[in-house]
């Protein structure tokens, strides 16, 4: 289930630009670019208790020097995965300050849509009488209409029964 609110953010964040959003871990983080004439930086936030305004605190600050297009993701070992204005994916390792080039090399005329990185989260729905033929849906009292799990078609009339994975 899917849920929206609106959240507020540190105070010295209220009034920029250049945030994103992320999630690390099990915690939220905004991305901020910090750019001026002769400086360029991101800062990584984290939201260390969820909800609570104050529990916001600067994790790390990236100095970047105009050499950095993006931030794409976050690692659980704490690795930032960073596109280079060259199209190079590396790893940053706030605590170290070592960068490790990747190997991976993206589109140099448009790095900042050219590397994505997304998060992985591991799921299983059944659906109860589903064998590998088309339109094989079995219809019983705890069945879902198709209608919502296909978004409101109306032309859809046949049922399934949606189960999760017990394991």
């Amino acid at each position: 289930m899917r849920s929206f609110g609106e959240m507020m953010l540190p105070t010295s964040l209220v009034h920029v630009f250049g945030v994103s959003i992320a999630v690390y871990g099990e915690s939220l983080v905004l991305l901020h670019y910090d750019v001026h004439l002769f400086d360029c930086c991101c800062c990584i936030w984290m939201m260390k208790e969820y909800g609570v305004v104050e529990s916001w605190t600067k994790q790390f600050r990236i100095d970047i020097q105009a050499q950095l297009v993006n931030t794409v993701g976050l690692r659980k070992n704490a690795e930032i995965l960073l596109a280079m204005n060259d199209g190079d994916l590396v790893s940053y390792h706030p605590k170290t300050q070592r960068v490790k080039d990747l190997g991976i090399h993206g589109d140099t005329l448009h790095v900042s849509n050219s590397l994505y990185v997304g998060t992985y989260v591991e799921s299983l729905v059944l659906l109860k009488g589903v064998n590998g033929v088309l339109g094989g849906l079995e219809e019983s009292s705890d069945a879902v209409p198709c209608t919502s799990l296909l978004g409101g078609n109306d032309e859809v009339e046949k049922t399934a029964t949606v189960e999760g994975n017990d394991d």
